[in-house]
């Protein structure tokens, strides 16, 4: 059983300016599917997450503008647990607001943070060396 107390915060509001013309401002990175599986880097994320914390743990965090994108790659997520920026205001701000929302709920709360758009070609490898990291 996956600890309770665990949260997975996922970054998805980049712009992907590096990846043009591919990614473009009204479909980014993060909604591309780059592996050929038929799955958004978003997506991709999601599930990794999934292997490390209760489903109900996983905290999205994007702009406003992206609302749409995240619920046509992530109709699973719950509506509660999209957080949504006005601006894009990098890192930093991202991990204070969602880290904000998940300690409201569980003060006892362990965050795990992760970007949207990595490229993780082990997914066991990153799984069992996540829950170690957690359970230290």
């Amino acid at each position: 059983m996956k600890d309770p107390h665990y949260f997975c915060v996922i970054m998805a509001g980049g712009l992907g300016t590096r990846f043009w013309p591919i990614s473009r401002q009204s479909r980014p990175k993060q909604f591309q599917d780059f592996s050929k599986s038929g799955k958004s880097f978003l997506k991709l994320a999601y599930d990794r997450a999934c292997e490390v914390v209760p489903e109900e743990n996983i905290i999205v965090v994007s702009l406003e503008r992206f609302s749409q994108l995240v619920q046509e790659n992530l109709p699973e997520l719950p509506a509660g647990n999209l957080l949504l920026e006005p601006y894009n205001r990098n890192t930093a701000s991202c991990i204070a607001y969602a880290t904000y929302a998940i300690l409201k709920r569980d003060p006892q709360a362990v965050v795990l943070v992760t970007p949207a758009d990595q490229v993780i070609g082990d997914s066991r490898l990153f799984t069992e060396t996540v829950l170690s990291a957690l359970d230290y």
